[in-house]
């Protein structure tokens, strides 16, 4: 027998899980064991990555990527389906060939508490339910900032496919950049929780760090919620209030129409119904016109209003006394017959305050009296 045949019987019947792949896992050549421990289809030209369990895949892909062609080599692990249908876990050691083309690689079954791993295929499993059915991405990064896990349905909404920034650098590719704040903390192990626009969406992202056995932080797991939809309502209502403001200050200014007739000279016409609470906001507007124009004469027109209160009256005459201290003179036109009457019957007396009948009469006196010339 050739050394060639004898090299080949060697690989053959070898009790080890030896196998050659190519750089997308498909598997070129492998030992008998190894295709017994895969099944049927092991020498059907299978892909690694495909008899993987799909929580593994990302990681996987990742730890495959980085596979080198010099001696020293990281072994991962992974679950690997097997000839039963069920799922193991297996650690790979793998280093590419000379040529830079195939991976040469050995896979060993690990032993593990079967309780635990069925624990681990459970969490697996909720975890993959949640990330296709949550408008999330969960994401991971290593210490040096590698992203090492990129999953969710919100990926759909920024064009991004599953996996594929996986072995980029985080830190690098977006250096400078506000969103790296958080992460950063993360990694200096502080729980991050904060709000970012990127890729057209709002995200809502937990920064969680993850430690080792000894306390040491190894990465960061990141969970984002897009959050998108409840941002455009708090823009919306936002806007909305605005405009409510804006329309309050409109109707303000509209139910206290002050109006300055002639020079040093204003004129509020009253309208409607005249409570406390208005009255209350036509003393603060009416006032500050006086003293912004520095007028001499202000006139409360009555003629729109049909009735008065105790406490309304009150405010009115309180007004006249206001206007008076800030050096103008106070006069109220146009009383109807039964607000006088109301007037009268609760007692007020109006005999140091200037009434007229009319709106042209207060004018006519106001002229007069800044002329010099008594009315």
């Amino acid at each position: 027998m050739s050394p060639a045949q004898v090299f080949t019987d060697f690989l053959t019947h070898c009790p080890e899980l030896l196998f050659v792949a190519d750089g997308d896992s498909e598997v070129l050549f492998l030992t008998d064991t190894l295709a017994q421990w895969l099944g049927p289809e092991g020498r059907n030209g299978i892909k690694l990555v495909e008899r993987v369990h799909p929580d593994d895949r990302d990681a996987f892909a990742e730890a495959w990527a980085r596979i080198g062609g010099d001696a020293t080599h990281t072994p991962f692990e992974f679950r690997l389906q097997g000839a039963n249908g069920a799922y193991r876990i297996v650690s790979c050691h793998a280093r590419r060939s000379s040529a830079g083309k195939e991976v040469h690689g050995a896979l060993r079954e690990i032993d593990v508490d079967l309780p635990n791993a069925k624990a681990l295929q459970q969490k697996g499993a909720i975890l993959r339910i949640l990330e296709e059915n949550l408008p999330i991405v969960v994401w991971a990064i290593d210490a040096k900032g590698t992203i090492t896990h990129q999953a969710g349905k919100g990926l759909a909404q920024t064009g991004i496919t599953p996996g594929q920034f996986l072995g980029m650098n985080m830190l690098e590719a977006y250096e400078g950049h506000e969103t790296l704040v958080p992460v950063e903390s993360a990694l200096q192990g502080k729980l991050d929780h904060a709000y970012a626009e990127t890729y057209g969406n709002w995200w809502e992202t937990w920064h969680v760090p993850v430690r080792n056995g000894q306390g040491e932080i190894t990465g960061v797991v990141g969970v984002s919620l897009d959050v998108s939809e409840m941002k455009r309502s708090e823009v919306a209502l936002k806007e909305k209030l605005a405009l409510i403001e804006r329309q309050q200050l409109v109707i303000q200014s509209l139910a206290t129409p002050i109006v300055e007739v002639w020079d040093r000279v204003l004129t509020l016409p009253m309208l409607g119904v005249v409570d406390s609470a208005r009255v209350a906001q036509v003393m603060d507007h009416l006032l500050a016109a006086v003293s912004e124009k520095g007028a001499r004469i202000a006139i409360l027109d009555l003629t729109g209003v049909d009735m008065v209160d105790t406490s309304t009256a009150n405010h009115l005459i309180k007004i006249i006394q206001a206007i008076r201290l800030l050096g103008a003179e106070g006069i109220i036109t146009g009383i109807q017959p039964s607000v006088a009457a109301t007037m009268v019957t609760l007692g007020f007396d109006l005999g140091t305050i200037k009434t007229l009948g009319t709106l042209r009469a207060a004018l006519e006196f106001s002229i007069k009296h800044l002329r010099g010339v008594k009315g």
